[in-house]
């Protein structure tokens, strides 16, 4: 009697959790809803949850991706339709410890307005199937398994191999480490090509503040072609980008390197390193700001006093963005490198600055270095014989051009230079 009692205790028990998880599922997933709400703007696709019926052991969900104040012939609209399994555990597609376990599929919305009538011919109803792990920790885990894109017409055509999409983070955090694993995917339109071999992209989002996300990002890209005027090939692609948060400023990093390049040029090794010091978040915040003014009137250009709005909070001693770059060719070393600041100029405060006197109170050196063999045996050396006789020094095996710019005015190896000078 006693065992029969412990078992039907268990039971009970049990169902009773199975319940809870329900509740709990629900709840993370009203969470992230909300937030992610918080972080689109009015263009941009929000998610809603447009029916959430729970039941005692599984659940059914639909939710719906749109954009609520998009030109209507512009909108995009999507649905996603889950069936959820609660936990504790939960036997969807394998044992799994959790609060639930949510499987469906993605597709587009059953209307003929908007983006969803051209994408439909591209890419069919379906958009492929999700999956939605709910962990007892509070984080999760979703996936997204993207199907092959194949679609020709006269003007050009699409093809993409499967790819996917997976995410991880908590329901009451927008933070998150997301990926995507691309297929080979190849573009043609007229007689322009382009195509890409397998991609994959990292990104790993941390929000500082409600409206200051740093970013890191590893992107990967075994070949790229591009075929058009003039044909190029690039291999080895690694483009890794980084931030960091110190003193209401943001400092971001990328690093790009590529094993080759062919083209009209022969270059290997190359290598391209930027920096931008000292963004503070009120730029950050005016550059979000400005940037949804125009996704919601795209034909308003902005004003000097919006532009304005938006580089005055750069100007500052701690401001500095730099540039360096290097690649190897046949006949010898190419290399850059380039340091920009503000420079505080007296005769214009920055309180009363404006557009026209910005170039006053930025400061500029640079300097491009190229092997002697790379100048003397390209073709263009007799169009540009002038400009290496007046602006270039020649030193340890190569083409030197020094220049600097201050208070408006720019100098090339020493000489005070005017845009006219160099055609522009």
């Amino acid at each position: 009697m006693k065992k029969i009692i412990a078992v039907m205790a268990l039971v009970v028990g049990y169902l009773g959790l199975t319940y809870y998880a329900g509740i709990i599922a629900e709840q993370n997933i009203r969470q992230q809803v909300a937030l992610t709400q918080q972080q689109s703007t009015s263009k941009q696709l929000q998610l809603q949850i447009r029916e959430y019926d729970r039941g005692w052991f599984r659940s059914r969900v639909v939710l719906r991706a749109t954009q609520p104040e998009a030109e209507v012939d512009e909108a995009v609209e999507l649905i996603a339709r889950a069936r959820l399994w609660h936990g504790p555990l939960t036997f969807a597609q394998g044992i799994k410890p959790g609060w639930f376990y949510a499987s469906g599929e993605i597709e587009l919305a059953e209307t003929s307005a908007g983006q969803n009538a051209r994408l439909r011919k591209v890419v069919g109803d379906r958009l492929g199937a999700m999956n939605l792990w709910g962990k007892l920790s509070g984080a999760y885990q979703f996936s997204w398994d993207i199907p092959a894109i194949e679609y020709r017409e006269p003007e050009g055509s699409v093809k993409v191999a499967a790819s996917k999409w997976l995410s991880e983070g908590r329901f009451d955090s927008r933070d998150g480490v997301h990926q995507l694993a691309m297929g080979e995917a190849a573009l043609t339109s007229g007689r322009t090509s382009v195509s890409l071999s397998p991609l994959t992209i990292r990104a790993e989002v941390e929000f500082i503040a409600d409206d200051i996300p740093l970013t890191q990002v590893h992107t990967q890209v075994e070949r790229a072609e591009i075929r058009t005027g003039v044909n190029m090939a690039l291999e080895g692609i690694d483009y890794r980008q980084s931030q960091r948060a110190r003193e209401q400023v943001v400092d971001t990093q990328v690093d790009i390197r590529i094993q080759s390049l062919q083209s009209f040029v022969a270059l290997s090794q190359i290598q391209i390193q930027a920096a931008a010091e000292g963004t503070s978040f009120e730029a950050i915040r005016n550059a979000t700001r400005l940037t949804e003014q125009w996704q919601t009137d795209s034909a308003a250009l902005p004003s000097d006093e919006q532009i304005m709005a938006l580089i005055k909070p750069l100007l500052h001693d701690s401001t500095r963005v730099t540039w360096l770059a290097h690649a190897s060719a046949d006949k010898g070393e190419i290399h850059s490198e380039m340091e920009l600041t503000y420079a505080s100029n007296p005769q214009f405060p920055l309180d009363a600055l404006v557009l026209d006197d910005l170039p006053q109170v930025i400061a500029a050196q640079a300097e491009l270095r190229v092997g002697e063999k790379i100048v003397q045996r390209s073709p263009l050396m007799f169009l540009m014989a002038d400009y290496i006789e007046r602006y270039t020094q020649h030193r340890n095996g190569a083409y030197v051009v020094p220049a600097n710019y201050d208070k408006g005015i720019l100098r090339i190896n020493n000489q005070p230079v005017s845009w006219d000078e160099l055609g522009w």
